[in-house]
């Protein structure tokens, strides 16, 4: 009985460990999406700002020209 006793309780340790090396790496799972997505946002406002300088500098014009020649 005694034996058992020891290994129902050994497998119960098994699977809370278990249970908790899946909660722990489900949440690091979160984190690394969540630092990826502050990355990818960091990015998106310098990219944003570095065309927006471009685009606002004054005296500069973009501008499309019609090469079609008139006969």
């Amino acid at each position: 009985m005694d034996r058992e006793w020891r290994y129902t309780y050994v497998n119960d340790k098994l699977a809370q460990l278990a249970n908790l090396l899946q909660m722990m790496s489900a949440i690091a799972t979160k984190i690394g999406q969540f630092i990826e997505q502050q990355r990818s946002s960091s990015l998106l406002r310098e990219r944003e700002e570095k065309y927006r300088q471009i685009f606002e500098i004054p005296g500069v014009s973009i501008g499309e020209e019609n090469s079609t020649i008139v006969k």
